[in-house]
């Protein structure tokens, strides 16, 4: 599994927690020092047009908002040439969803 923009790596680590994968952290800044303790590979790349690690998935979580529209269609081409399936998971930021969030979460 792929994290794309993993951050800290805290979904990477809760994902090798629950299940058996092979993870790999990409983000521009990952973190530092961790790797080894953890058995979490991380590597430093702009997922829109670097080469990333081979994976049969990735996901990235609040990620895509940051991106333009340009950079966001070009993180979907990039990660097609080496990723089976990707999962993308961010923010809706409007107010009816919002409203509605606030309202079914109570």
């Amino acid at each position: 599994v792929v994290d794309i923009g993993c951050g800290n790596g805290a979904l990477l680590r809760r994902l090798r927690e629950r299940r058996a994968v092979r993870a790999v952290g990409v983000d521009l800044r990952p973190p530092r020092g961790v790797e080894a303790e953890e058995g979490i590979r991380y590597v430093a790349c702009d997922a829109t047009r670097d080469p990333l690690p081979a994976a049969d998935a990735a996901v990235s979580l609040c990620l895509i908002h940051h991106l333009s529209d340009e950079g966001l269609v070009a993180l979907i081409r990039n990660s097609r040439r080496s990723v089976r399936r990707l999962i993308l998971v961010d923010l809706v930021r409007s107010r009816v969803p919002l409203f509605l969030f606030r309202v079914f979460v109570r």
